[in-house]
């Protein structure tokens, strides 16, 4: 799950450089790193809930790096679903201006009966992002499920040949 909220954020981050403008970020090699803050499951059982909360707080986080090409921040568009890491993403809503990021969509989730509700709100200037990142899901056996996420960026520099 996280790989897949780490990808999102990859492919937003890649939006901001597309059209050229100069309040974008910079292309190049960005570092992310995704971190679970926490999870809603009001109709699991409690034993599910507390070893779900375990799990959470013993994960460290999830840290990748992705070399972001001017090619592929001018084919945004077309390439948002792959470069997230799961082709079965739509998103419906993508705000990234004047230091703010606001994206809608939803994902398909293996083993989940329907797709999951994306949310992520936050901030960036030229050589960093943070965001949170929301999913709203319902997954077989403990019903509607939440579980946030924080990420944070650095562009690290020139991506390596």
């Amino acid at each position: 799950m996280r790989y897949i909220l780490c990808g999102l954020a990859a492919a937003t981050l890649i939006g901001g450089c597309s059209g050229g403008s100069d309040e974008g970020v910079e292309p190049g090699e960005w570092e992310f790193s995704v971190s679970a803050t926490g999870f809603e499951a009001p109709e699991a059982p409690e034993a599910t809930r507390q070893a779900m909360q375990s799990s959470m707080e013993s994960t460290a986080a999830q840290t990748m790096t992705q070399c972001i090409t001017p090619e592929q921040a001018r084919n945004l568009d077309t390439d948002l679903g792959t470069l997230s890491g799961n082709d079965n993403c739509e998103i419906t809503e993508s705000v990234f201006e004047g230091g703010t990021i606001r994206v809608r969509g939803t994902c398909a989730i293996p083993g989940a009966p329907e797709p999951a509700e994306m949310r992520m709100d936050g901030t960036y200037d030229r050589t960093s992002m943070s965001m949170d990142i929301d999913m709203d899901m319902t997954v077989p056996q403990l019903g509607p499920v939440t579980t946030q996420a924080r990420m944070e960026a650095e562009h690290k520099g020139e991506c390596e040949a």
